[in-house]
């Protein structure tokens, strides 16, 4: 081993030991910036889709991306779905995913929210969904 691949490898080993931990709550987002309020519920308004209700837990504003990815029975990624929402401070907002062209069948969904950024706003929430 060189001098440079060792100097390297002990500056590597010093980053991952000082290295702290990301906070689940940052000014910009966090794990625990949005809830759920209450399970999806599966709608028909002209589209089939998700309508979902999520809480802010901020004391400010924010504004988030919504993604749910629908996977067959393989495993496969074959549908996502976006929509945004901005929810004020300590407040609830509604959010409808929708769904078009999948053949009918049953799928797993997971959706999650994050900031402009990518910061996650909330933790995934896996769900059935049937077209």
């Amino acid at each position: 081993m060189s001098r440079a691949s060792a100097t390297l490898a002990t500056l590597s080993l010093l980053m991952l030991l000082f290295a702290s931990q990301a906070s689940a709550t940052t000014f910009v987002g966090g794990t625990d910036s949005w809830t759920m309020v209450g399970p999806p519920s599966e709608k028909v308004i002209m589209q089939n889709g998700l309508l979902l209700t999520y809480h802010n837990n901020q004391a400010f504003a924010t504004q988030g991306i919504i993604m749910m990815v629908f996977h067959n029975s393989a495993g496969q990624m074959v549908y996502f779905s976006t929509s945004t929402a901005s929810l004020n401070a300590s407040s609830s907002g509604i959010v409808f995913l929708v769904e078009f062209g999948l053949p009918a069948g049953s799928y797993n969904a997971t959706i999650f929210p994050f900031t402009y950024g990518g910061v996650a706003l909330s933790i995934p929430i896996y769900t059935t969904f049937k077209v």
